[in-house]
């Protein structure tokens, strides 16, 4: 960074960093986000960032869950996040046992019950990419699960949600 009179340019800070292979349980960084505080089982996570003082990206992040039900493999970027926020992310590998989506869902208390529908889906992987500008997003990727696999398209913009799935086998 660079300072005048004194004071740091803020436009100036600069970044950059990783996070080592660590064991980290969410309930201990709930001052964050209150819903983490039902999360009690450690979860492994491993990341190199860099930014700047009005965004961020992430080369690499991965997590995983100690018994292996659970499984992120990504990358992103978010830029203008003092203003517009602009956000775009490559989602590598996601990967939910049915286990794994229990496990999510069990964590969350009694904020989402799980339905029947999803469990029969088995194991899921997702491999896309999601972003999003202010209030829009848009996500469009392939899942595969144990009864089959779909291609899908959704968008969303102001209040207007389109969505397009493809699947031959589900």
């Amino acid at each position: 960074y660079k300072t005048n009179k004194g004071h740091i340019e803020i436009p100036t800070i600069k970044f950059k960093g990783n996070i080592s292979p660590s064991k980290v349980t969410p309930y201990d960084i709930r001052c964050f986000s209150s819903i983490l505080k039902h999360f009690i089982h450690p979860l492994f996570l491993e990341s190199t960032f860099y930014g700047t003082s009005t965004g961020i990206t992430v080369k690499r992040l991965s997590i995983r869950s100690t018994n292996g039900t659970i499984y992120l493999h990504a990358n992103g970027s978010l830029k203008g996040w003092n203003q517009s926020p602009k956000w775009h992310t490559t989602i590598d590998n996601l990967h939910l046992s049915a286990n794994g989506i229990q496990f999510i869902f069990d964590q969350l208390g009694t904020h989402f019950r799980i339905p029947k529908e999803v469990t029969r889906l088995g194991s899921i992987n997702f491999k896309g990419n999601i972003g999003g500008y202010r209030q829009d997003v848009a996500l469009k990727g392939t899942f595969r699960t144990d009864a089959g696999n779909a291609d899908i398209r959704l968008r969303k913009h102001s209040l207007q949600f389109a969505g397009h799935i493809e699947s031959r086998d589900i």
